[in-house]
């Protein structure tokens, strides 16, 4: 079962985004997405174009300017990222950024951000061409960067299909671009319920587990979160 919703701030400036007519999927940012990614292509992830904070000799230099996109190949690197570090998820959040294979060619994203220029890379205007030479990409959106735009290649399509059901195995909501006329609409594609409850029931108890640290009791923390949950817009 799906629904559709028209974005509350626009995801795409042009009104028929390239991305829609590759294989692709919209889900929440986080450690655990970047590690799903990791498990399905075998790939060590890199972001273009930040420089990765660790150099050859183990140095940390987290805001150097120059380093080769190969240099998140390094183990503490991938580490950094793998985790979302403060510096890293710092730089992430703060800039328009794409992580790719490590290894793909720099001169295909070097374009990429010369066609996009002050704009996020999720407007890249033929994502087709791009991901002819890259396979992949994942791409930080929303204002806040809290969701991420997972693309790749007609060739690798099973990434796509290998991701949307590893979210669903872990409760997650995928979102795929839909079009009313001129409209760019998000179709959501909801977790099974088990899926769903089971996620619900593990995050549940980590939050319960920290407020108990704090002296909250399980009923107390529940009481308080039951305000809390009349306050939140609609999801």
């Amino acid at each position: 079962m799906s629904d559709q919703e028209a974005p509350h701030k626009p995801l795409f400036l042009s009104s028929r985004p390239s991305a829609a007519f590759v294989p692709h999927l919209l889900t929440h940012f986080d450690a655990e997405l970047l590690s799903a990614v990791v498990r399905i292509n075998g790939a060590k992830l890199g972001v273009w174009n930040i420089p990765a904070p660790f150099s050859e000799d183990d140095r940390y230099e987290p805001y150097r300017e120059n380093a080769p996109l190969s240099a998140w190949t390094l183990a503490l690197n991938q580490q950094e990222l793998l985790n979302l570090s403060t510096t890293v998820s710092g730089l992430i959040f703060g800039n328009e950024t794409m992580i790719v294979n490590s290894s793909a060619d720099e001169s295909v994203l070097a374009e990429c951000e010369r066609q996009c220029g002050e704009q996020g890379y999720e407007d890249l205007p033929d994502f087709a061409a791009v991901l002819a030479k890259i396979n992949w990409a994942l791409i930080p959106v929303d204002q806040e960067h809290e969701r991420a735009l997972f693309v790749a290649s007609e060739e690798k399509v099973d990434y796509v299909h290998l991701l949307h059901a590893w979210c669903h195995q872990h409760g997650r909501t995928v979102s795929t671009i839909a079009f009313d006329g001129d409209k760019v609409l998000l179709q959501h594609h909801p977790a099974p319920p088990e899926a769903r409850q089971q996620a619900a029931v593990e995050h549940g108890y980590q939050l319960l587990g920290k407020m108990a640290h704090f002296g909250i009791s399980p009923q107390e923390a529940i009481e308080h979160l039951s305000r809390v949950v009349g306050t939140m817009p609609k999801a």
